[in-house]
Formats: C-alpha cells, structure tokens, sequence
C-alpha cells in the first residue's frame, strides 16, 4: 500500500475522501493501484492525459517494467510517441471499426493521414501542380528510419498556364514545424519560372539527422505572384525515427535541392 500510495504522488490527499478527488488524481490512483498488482491484463485508457510531465515519465517505465515481466498490456492513447515508443502491434479504430490494423509505424502513419491537419487556402488559379512524387532513397523504407537517415525525393511538377513558383519542403512535430525551406532559399532568392504545358523536375535531398519521435513530412507549391499556395500537402509521409546510440545532441538537416529540368 505504500508504494501505492508513493507512486500516485496523492499522499498528502490520501484520508480525503475519494470522491472529493480531482479527475486527475483519481486516474493517478486508479493506474497506480493497476500498475502494483501484477495482473495478467492490464488495460490504460488515456492515463497520460492527466498528471504533470513527471508522472507520465513515471506511468511509462512502469509499463515497461510489466511488459518485461510478461503481462499483456492494452494502451488506449492519442500520443503517437508513447504508443510507438510502448507498443509491438497497434489498431487505428474509427467510428467503433477497425481502420488500420499492424506495426505501430505504420498505423501512426494512416493516423496522420486520415486528417485534422491544418492546410493553408489554396489559389482557385490552379496554374500549377505536383503530379508525382518518388522516393528514391530508400525503397524499401517501412516507416521507421535512423537518425542519420539520408532521403531523396524527386517531384514532378506539371504547368497549366505560366507563372512564377516556390516550391517548399517542410516538417512538423505535434502539429509544429520544425523545419521549412523553399527553393528560392536554397538557392540564393531564385524562382522557379513555369511555361505552360512544359514539366520541371525537382529533386531535394535530406538527411534526417533528428532525435527519435515521429514527424510529419509535406511539400507545398506556392505562387509567388499571387502570393497563394497551389497546393499544400501536410502530411505526404509519415517518418519514424528510431532510437539510436550514435545519435548526438546536435541534429541538422543539411537539405540540397536540384532542378533537373
């Protein structure tokens, strides 16, 4: 019961009444009791949605140490990080349904991609698009990488009528971006200056020096005349980075860009 109580952090609430508690510090009890009991089962609902940044640390070692110890574990949860970093197998449920069912990368990719991200106004012009985009770095890439990793993307980017482009390449953290550049930065305040109906090629290369959790890789398209995006793609991959020992604490990006045509 004392280490119970010590884990929950309630100590000093612990002769008040139950029912007086918070939300928070019910959850805090409930798992910590679960977590002290050595079940066979054990199934976390949200558990780290309450409780300061400590006690969530805590709730995940703890998970960890049952893993080990050989119980089952069903973790219920909306941070992808926690469910990569905890997880051999995860379900993506919609509506009450299965929608994706797999590896934990995989499935936090169709996550992403089933929506909710922020996407700029685009132009009604539609006076240009990227029709196709390759990977050609790494083929059989399966959603998890290692910091280091080097990726090369090559888009194929069609004209409908003349017009000045930026195109961009960018990635986001927790809805955050972490890292935006465009092609005029790379290469000195340069546009990309479109003929209609003639094709361009554009090929960025990164490397994906970053420390391990999952980001979101997009491209974007913008009219520098209009000022207005032709197209914005949030989330075109999904990139899982790995936990790895020759990972430092200085991350780059080191991105070079080419047009090829």
């Amino acid at each position: 019961m004392d280490e119970i109580i010590d884990f929950s952090g309630v100590s000093e609430f612990i002769d008040t009444p139950v029912k007086r508690y918070s939300s928070g510090m019910y959850a805090r009890l409930g798992f910590s009791i679960a977590a002290h009991v050595n079940p066979e089962i054990l199934l976390v609902d949200e558990v780290l949605s309450v409780g300061d940044f400590t006690f969530q640390g805590k709730c995940i070692r703890r998970m960890q140490e049952v893993l080990k110890n050989g119980t089952t574990v069903v973790f219920v949860s909306h941070n992808m990080e926690s469910v990569l970093s905890l997880c051999t197998r995860a379900i993506l449920l919609k509506k009450g349904k299965v929608a994706s069912e797999g590896a934990p990368a995989d499935v936090i990719n169709s996550y992403y991609q089933s929506g909710g991200l922020w996407t700029p106004e685009l132009s009604e012009s539609q006076a240009a698009q990227i029709e196709k985009i390759e990977n050609c770095a790494d083929a059989d890439f399966d959603g998890a990488a290692s910091p280091g990793a080097h990726h090369k993307y090559e888009l194929s980017i069609k004209a409908n009528e003349s017009c000045r482009l930026s195109p961009g390449l960018f990635i986001r953290r927790d809805g955050n971006v972490i890292f935006d550049t465009t092609y005029g930065r790379m290469t000195g305040g340069d546009v990309l200056t479109m003929e209609k109906g003639k094709p361009a090629k554009l090929v960025w290369d990164i490397d994906l020096n970053l420390p391990p959790g999952i980001y979101e890789l997009g491209f974007h398209l913008e009219d520098v005349d209009r000022h207005l995006f032709q197209q914005y793609i949030a989330n075109y991959r999904t990139l899982v980075i790995s936990e790895d020992k020759r990972f430092q604490a200085q991350y780059y990006m080191n991105p070079r860009v080419a047009l090829e045509s």
